[in-house]
């Protein structure tokens, strides 16, 4: 009976398979993620962009022209993001009150967007 050291061509390769399958799954993984991250970042920049009007609006005079009732779509482009719209829709809901909705959401991606409701009020100034 002889002894041999070492492996054979079929563990090799089942070895290599194995190895490739952990790797490909991992590699796709961190494809995801990155991805994922992407998304994120984007979507805290439209955060960061709606509270800001949302803050500039409330800085407005109840009275003034910024804040009489109509609907205004704009279309801005953050610094190396992509276009998003912004659509602004304000009515009065009585002398005193006034309600404003924001939507804003990527050119391409709508349905994925942010919306907010702000409350104007004479009386107490935001």
């Amino acid at each position: 009976m002889t002894t041999r050291r070492g492996f054979t061509l079929i563990e090799v390769l089942l070895a290599m398979a194995i190895v490739s399958f952990v790797l490909f799954g991992t590699a796709e993984l961190l494809v995801r993620a990155q991805q994922l991250s992407r998304e994120a970042d984007a979507r805290i920049g439209m955060t960061d962009l709606l509270v800001a009007t949302l803050e500039g609006l409330k800085s407005r005079s109840f009275d003034g022209p910024d804040l009489d009732a109509g609907d205004v779509r704009t279309s801005l482009e953050p610094a190396g993001q992509k276009t998003v719209i912004l659509e602004r829709r304000i009515e009065a809901v009585s002398a005193d009150l006034k309600r404003i909705e924001l939507v804003l959401y990527a050119e391409d991606a709508r349905q994925r967007g942010l919306r907010a409701v702000l409350y104007v009020s004479r009386f107490l100034g935001f």
